[in-house]
């Protein structure tokens, strides 16, 4: 301990000294995825005739067909047999049986689509892995098809929102194995996979960093590191899991909603660093009263639940957020009550790791004098040695200035969290760094 003060005294005369040999003024931190079919050939076009076209024999606009206003269409596009108008946004070829070696007459009936927004091959015969690597030879335009996830679900790859809608135990519960399809649906932004036998987190924190909503109760988690790679999570249900450690929680810093009771954890400490925190719930857990009065200090205008008789009494379940995020599985969307915590983390810099300037995952010494040395650097007219990230990441004090205040503040930040254990938010230590003398 001695030369744990010893170090931080050292630390805090470096910031006293270089005060005395550089400028006043704050530097600036801104920059910045059957069978074959008889193989058809390109069809002629009808051949032209002085009989007048009567109504009945002029063919309906093709179904699936999504198209724009032209003053003429000088061409058609021919595939399979069927004829196009060139300029249509959406092609749905969806439940028409397709081959991969049929892929690339596709692809050139395709390039001849200029405004050609959308590709629908849902249930065509194709694998996921076939339809993927279509996707990724047709960059500018959206591919979608459907998965299939377990043995009684599936969504497209452009849902926004998906739930497994959970009103009768009378299914095979899925395992991490079945979820691996997923990683198909990057747009996802609100999953709730709740009430199945998974373990491991993996396929969802490598493939799904966009997720805001994430329900994952009542399953068999043990570790929750994978979700550090979801740094924009809102809403999170855990409850019902055998979590005995929620430590990589401290590196998710836009958690609004958060249930973990049921589960043996003693230490939620890891749940202090998120200053957007409204709602906590933790009954039944290894933790007491004491820590219920440290979140309470952290969190002061949260409703913080600890006592109760389940896991979504007290009103979880009634709430204007779940009462829209039920809407969100039934019609597919993101709601605005929890997109308006996206634009509250922008201005609050919680998209970057406040202090982290090494990308450790932690708020350090070794933080603050790199922000010291790039604050001395760049006052002196010597240029900055941080990087874009850097730079926002010592930002701390948000007034888009790398100054002493900000070194001095991560200082604060490390001493009262990683040594003291205080549990300090940014929030509360700026407060405090405003406050007179």
């Amino acid at each position: 301990m001695k030369n744990k003060h010893f170090l931080l005294t050292a630390i805090t005369g470096a910031i006293l000294l270089s005060a005395m040999y550089a400028p006043a003024a704050g530097a600036s931190a801104a920059e910045t995825d059957v069978q074959e079919p008889p193989v058809t050939t390109e069809a002629e076009p009808p051949a032209e005739t002085d009989e007048p076209v009567r109504p009945e024999d002029d063919p309906a606009p093709e179904a699936g067909i999504s198209e724009v206003q032209t003053e003429s269409a000088e061409t058609s596009v021919y595939y399979g047999g069927i004829e196009y108008d060139p300029n249509i946004t959406v092609l749905d070829l969806s439940g028409r049986p397709l081959t991969a070696d049929g892929l690339e007459e596709l692809k050139a009936a395709v390039a001849q689509m200029p405004n050609l927004q959308q590709l629908i091959l849902c249930d065509c015969g194709l694998s996921n892995e076939t339809l993927a690597g279509l996707r990724n030879d047709l960059p500018d335009i959206k591919v979608v098809w459907r998965i299939y996830l377990g043995s009684k679900w599936s969504l497209r790859t452009d849902d926004v929102a998906f739930s497994v809608l959970i009103y009768a135990y009378d299914y095979p519960r899925m395992t991490s194995q079945d979820i691996e399809v997923l990683k198909y649906c990057t747009d996802l932004r609100a999953l709730d996979l709740g009430h199945q036998a998974i373990t491991d987190l993996s396929p969802l924190g490598d493939n799904l960093p966009e997720l805001r909503l994430l329900i994952l109760a009542d399953n068999q988690i043990t570790d929750l590191t994978p979700l550090t790679k979801m740094r924009h999570l809102h809403y999170l249900e855990l409850f019902v899991n055998r979590l005995t450690d929620i430590s990589p929680l401290a590196q998710m810093h836009e958690l609004v909603d958060v249930n973990v009771s049921y589960n043996p954890i003693t230490d939620l400490s890891p749940l202090l660093y998120s200053p957007m925190m409204e709602r906590l719930w933790f009954e039944h857990t290894g933790a007491g009263e004491a820590t219920y009065a440290m979140l309470k200090q952290a969190y002061p205008n949260a409703k913080i639940v600890l006592y109760g008789a389940g896991s979504v009494d007290q009103g979880w379940r009634t709430h204007d957020r779940y009462y829209q995020m039920m809407d969100m599985w039934y019609k597919n969307y993101y709601g605005n009550l929890f997109a308006k915590y996206d634009e509250l983390a922008e201005q609050l810099a919680l998209s970057y790791d406040l202090g982290d300037l090494d990308g450790d995952g932690v708020v350090s010494l070794a933080d603050a004098m790199k922000t010291l040395k790039g604050y001395t650097m760049i006052a002196s007219g010597s240029g900055s040695y941080l990087d874009n990230r850097q730079l926002k990441c010592a930002d701390v004090d948000l007034d888009q200035q790398i100054t002493l205040s900000d070194a001095q503040l991560i200082l604060m930040y490390y001493t009262r969290n990683a040594l003291s254990h205080q549990g300090a938010t940014w929030e509360e230590l700026r407060s405090l760094s405003q406050q007179p003398d």
